[in-house]
């Protein structure tokens, strides 16, 4: 690894190590205090909606440890208006029927029913069709894991984010994970909402709650899809609305995985890469969703870390991509490579590397090429090349925008010439989203020459 390499690492993990050390700040550590003061705001909430909360009591035997510390941590919350539905899968034993009877018996909030396997759900088995929407009583409903907790404060946030937006239909936070001496690890900040990347994976993870009146109406989850049923519901609920939320706080703890029994879904990480049943599962949802909306494109797994799925759009009609290059002609030493003629290198990288062949490729340059840089370029011979002189002065932007004037095509693409293609579907990849219609400008990941990365986009 090279020295460069090695002193970028150690900025990256002493950045990692001050970030860390702000989540743990902001949102593990409320007082006693700061507690009591959410209980009596909570209190003068304009609105108060009731939040029922499902949890799908499993295992044989049931782990009573960790459905106690899921109950535990609901009843801790600053927000009194909840309810807690223990669904059992199956029969609990004795033992564990007796505790979760213990929580029922005090106060009322706590309710316990066993799966209903009716005519709807079929033949069908496990969490999706043992989750019983049907008894919820609140306006809003989420999802719990058994052994994962709520931050204390959790419900009062979402309440809060209601009070301003009381049309929401799913709000989402961000999640950690939690081992068994209680240390906090592996943070998931999640990005605000965004319909494309959710088509990559349901990085919204937990805690995710929604509006049980359109789950209701959607049919709730569909045991067709178990083992992606959450994703499933998901991509049903948005595709009927945009009011969907994120609050930027660490609220749910997931319970530290076991090495038997891997986590399905842990926020925007994948634990199978998407690899795996549940990965197949949730493209099995993707491809009913693409079906259900009649949008021309596949579905297939990433290539890349980070997300499950790639939704690839079917590009239509074949247009012209203008691909406008201002240069002045540079050349630069690059190590391992020489001496690189800028301009000649970007352009030949284009034409001999580039998949998709409907383009032209206008290089604008202020009558200051070099001998050498024209006959490369020139010595292509491709017709989709041209050499456009800019007689004003040097300026990028008026460059790019006398670039646009010349150009033919129905999408532009601003080139550095300073750049070379390193992936065949790179101009397709691109244009598969900018020819949709609610999208306006499109990028791609750059890397400097030794692997590392440059730019990975920018939030406006």
């Amino acid at each position: 690894m090279s020295p460069e390499l090695i002193t970028k690492g150690k900025t990256y993990l002493r950045q990692y190590r001050a970030l860390r050390s702000i989540w743990r700040a902001l949102g593990l550590s409320k007082t006693a205090t700061e507690l009591d003061r959410q209980r009596s705001a909570a209190e003068r909430f304009p609105f108060c909606p009731v939040i029922c909360l499902l949890v799908a009591v499993k295992g044989d035997p049931v782990d009573q440890d960790a459905l106690r510390s899921t109950v535990e941590s609901v009843r801790r919350q600053t927000y009194a208006f909840w309810q807690l539905c223990l669904v059992s899968v199956d029969a609990p034993s004795n033992a564990a029927a007796e505790m979760i009877n213990q929580y029922v018996e005090d106060g009322g909030r706590i309710i316990h029913a066993a799966h209903n396997a009716d005519a709807d759900a079929g033949e069908a088995e496990g969490e999706a069709a043992a989750l019983r929407f049907d008894i919820a009583a609140g306006e809003f409903v989420a999802v719990l894991e058994p052994g994962d907790q709520l931050a204390p404060d959790a419900l009062y946030a979402l309440v809060a984010l209601l009070n301003q937006h009381p049309a929401a239909d799913l709000i989402y936070t961000d999640e950690d994970q939690r081992a068994g001496d209680g240390a906090h690890a592996r943070p998931v900040f999640k990005p605000a909402w965004s319909p494309e990347y959710f088509l990559s994976g349901m990085y919204t993870g937990r805690l995710s709650v929604y509006r049980r009146s359109l789950v209701a109406e959607l049919g709730a989850f569909r045991p067709k899809f178990e083992g992606a049923h959450e994703y499933d519901l998901a991509l049903r609920v948005v595709e009927r609305s945009e009011r969907i939320y994120h609050v930027r706080q660490v609220l749910y703890h997931r319970r530290g995985a076991q090495p038997s029994a891997p986590r399905r879904s842990e926020g925007v990480r994948a634990d199978d890469g998407g690899n795996g049943t549940s990965g197949e599962a949730e493209r099995r949802a993707l491809r009913d969703y693409l079906s259900r909306n009649q949008v021309a494109a596949t579905c297939e797994q990433a290539a890349v870390g980070g997300a499950s799925h790639r939704v690839r759009y079917r590009v239509a009609a074949r247009p012209l991509v203008s691909i406008i290059i201002p240069t002045a002609g540079f050349s630069r030493v690059v190590d391992g490579r020489g001496e690189l003629d800028l301009l000649a290198n970007c352009v030949q990288s284009v034409v001999r590397s580039t998949a998709y062949t409907h383009f032209e490729v206008l290089c604008i340059d202020n009558s200051d090429l070099r001998e050498e840089t024209t006959r490369a370029v020139q010595g292509l011979g491709d017709a989709r090349i041209r050499l456009i002189n800019y007689s004003g002065p040097f300026n990028i932007a008026q460059k790019m925008n006398f670039g646009v004037r010349q150009a033919a095509g129905e999408h532009f693409l601003f080139l550095n010439d300073d750049t070379e293609v390193v992936s065949a579907e790179w101009l397709e990849a691109m244009l598969e989203f900018s020819q949709q219609p609610a999208v306006g400008a499109v990028g791609a990941k750059l890397y400097f020459h030794n692997g590392s990365i440059q730019h990975a986009g920018v939030v406006i």
